[in-house]
C-alpha cells in the first residue's frame, strides 16, 4: 500500500455521528493509547507521530464535547 503524500500544513475539519456510549468509549481508548499502540500499525516513526497527533486532536474535541474520562 502506497503512503499518501498530503501536505502537513493542510487543515481538515471532520464531523462524525455516533452514540454517546461510543464517543465515551473512544475517549477512554484514546486516553489509554500510547505511542507504541500507534507505532505497531504505522509505516514508520513519522507516520506514528502523525497518527498520535491526530488522535490527540480527536481526544481534545471529545473532551470539548463533554467526554472527559478519568
Amino acid at each position: 500500500m502506497a503512503q499518501s503524500k498530503i501536505e502537513d500544513k493542510a487543515i481538515v475539519q471532520i464531523t462524525f455521528t455516533c452514540k454517546k456510549q461510543e464517543a465515551y468509549a473512544f475517549a477512554q481508548f484514546l486516553q489509554r493509547a500510547q505511542y507504541d499502540d500507534f507505532g505497531k500499525r504505522s509505516f514508520d516513526d513519522d507516520d506514528a507521530t502523525r497518527v498520535l497527533n491526530a488522535a490527540e486532536a480527536i481526544q481534545i474535541a471529545l473532551h470539548d464535547a463533554g467526554f472527559k474520562p478519568r
